[in-house]
């Protein structure tokens, strides 16, 4: 397990990079706060990956996170 941690487009280039290893179909990402997070991943780092980017990519048309950022706000949990 990796963490990755930098400037939007520090992570857009690790992303990359990422995209380049043999057999890598995808990832999975999570992140501390999840609303913030996907919002930024899709709207700030996404833009910037050219694997995204390049009509003939490794992961064009493969869907990493949320492209349009969140759609709905989740209610947040209240405890017992």
């Amino acid at each position: 397990m990796g963490t990755l941690v930098g400037s939007y487009e520090s992570i857009a280039r690790m992303l990359d990079e990422v995209s380049t290893v043999p057999n890598t179909g995808g990832v999975l990402l999570t992140f501390d706060d999840f609303i913030d997070g996907t919002e930024n991943f899709g709207t700030r780092i996404q833009p910037l990956m050219k694997c995204r980017q390049q009509g003939d990519g490794p992961w064009t048309g493969a869907r990493i996170g949320l492209e349009a950022g969140v759609e709905r706000r989740l209610p947040r949990h209240k405890g017992p």
